[in-house]
């Protein structure tokens, strides 16, 4: 399904100060999820030096609407595999322009996820999302993957939970063709580390940059100071 509504009027860049209040705003209505401070502000400060551009997310959330507030006048989709969580924040938020999918149409499990780097697929796989993400050759600016679900460690997350290894690997399709920037959030968890290094090589930056020894140890200094998956450092790898 593909919500689309007009876009906003453009508005000026927010000021540092501004940015941090309405970055804190949106981490107190999430309560502690979404991306960190730092990672907002070096993402949120990237769209708005593109502003107006092409900006595709993976997934909806409290940080939606300031994302594509910071892009008003430009092409903000957001892609999202919940669509009763989609139709909550659509209704906040009647602006947003959104499409929907069933995770399964993904043909991917964090179980898995090895096998991927051998046989790699993209949307092909699922015409309505393709459709909605790469219709008519169109090319994004920006590309940010944080979704769909790839948190083995909560509760409703199986091992049949898809990760992101289709997002990023067609971001990895789509920046070759069009010299996108690409972010991808929990970075350093196993199957986005992984995929990630497969297909987009080594990032531009890396938030928090203490992670960058864990990506250079591939992960060995994860596994000998991690208690858990739980305890895993959000990161934020920014691609081009």
């Amino acid at each position: 399904m593909l919500a689309t509504t007009l876009c906003a009027v453009p508005v000026a860049a927010l000021s540092d100060d501004a940015l941090r209040q309405r970055i804190a705003q949106v981490r107190a209505q999430s309560q502690g999820g979404g991306m960190l401070p730092e990672q907002y502000e070096d993402f949120y400060r990237r769209v708005m030096e593109r502003s107006p551009s092409r900006l595709l997310v993976w997934g909806l959330g409290h940080d939606s609407a300031l994302t594509a507030e910071l892009n008003a006048g430009g092409e903000t989709l957001f892609v999202e595999s919940s669509p009763a969580w989609a139709r909550t924040i659509g209704a906040a938020h009647a602006h947003l322009r959104w499409a929907t999918y069933e995770q399964e149409e993904l043909g991917t499990s964090t179980a898995t996820w090895s096998h991927f780097l051998q046989q790699p697929h993209g949307l092909e796989v699922s015409p309505g999302l393709r459709k909605a993400v790469e219709g008519n050759g169109r090319c994004w600016d920006t590309i940010l993957v944080d979704a769909p679900d790839g948190h083995l460690g909560r509760p409703s997350a199986t091992k049949r939970a898809p990760g992101r290894a289709v997002p990023i690997y067609a971001a990895s399709l789509h920046r070759a063709r069009c010299n996108t920037t690409v972010f991808v959030h929990d970075c350093v968890r196993a199957v986005e580390r992984q995929v990630s290094r497969r297909f987009l090589g080594t990032p531009s930056a890396v938030l928090p940059a203490s992670l960058w020894r864990v990506l250079r140890s591939g992960g060995n200094k994860l596994a000998q100071t991690m208690g858990g998956h739980n305890t895993i450092p959000k990161g934020l790898c920014r691609y081009g």
